[in-house]
């Protein structure tokens, strides 16, 4: 009689190589799912800390589907939106008006406490978290050195974006650190299919 053996799942893959921490998730939905998850630890922490959450998003519309998805998940709903202050990464609210529509009106937050204009230098040191994506192609929306000072990235990987780009994307970061991004700084959603 044959012994029996276990079959791989159809379709996944390995995670690549990236410089901090991977999370890899069966499909796209599930890696939106564990980074709005950890997202909403984040904020938890620092709204308990300090009364406030910093957070830097990118304009990008491969993110689109997320804040989609964060709207309309009753968990997600519990975001401490008015707490939140709500910078952009690489652009600002007149090049990126449908953002007013997935996501600032929809949360509910505080008009004053969103900044309309692309992030500044200075102010990268005072963000919690960032929140940016590996677009198709290997282009990753950072602006400057100076964001790398942002306690925590969360990169998301959109089904559209091959692991190659991934890769190229993740060169771009490493060069942004100067090498080895910081212990517990950098983390990377990707579904694995």
């Amino acid at each position: 009689m044959a012994e029996p053996f276990e079959l791989e799942p159809d379709g996944l893959c390995e995670p690549p190589d990236l410089p901090g921490r991977v999370v890899a998730a069966g499909t796209s939905d599930e890696a939106t799912d564990l980074l709005l998850g950890d997202l909403l630890t984040a904020a938890n922490d620092a709204v308990g800390e300090r009364g406030r959450f910093d957070l830097v998003i990118s304009t990008s519309e491969y993110l689109q589907s997320m804040w989609r998805r964060w709207m309309v998940d009753p968990d997600l709903r519990q975001f401490p939106w008015d707490a939140t202050h709500l910078r952009l990464l690489d652009g600002d609210l007149l090049e990126a008006a449908w953002l007013q529509e997935a996501l600032i009106w929809p949360a509910g937050i505080p008009i004053g406490q969103v900044s309309p204009t692309r992030l500044r230098g200075e102010d990268a040191a005072l963000a919690d978290a960032l929140i940016t994506v590996v677009e198709p192609g290997g282009t990753a929306a950072i602006p400057s050195r100076r964001t790398a000072s942002v306690a925590r990235w969360h990169v998301y990987k959109p089904i559209e974006t091959s692991l190659a780009s991934l890769e190229m994307g993740a060169k771009a970061v490493l060069d942004l650190f100067n090498g080895e991004p910081p212990i517990g700084t950098l983390r990377w959603y990707l579904a694995l299919h």
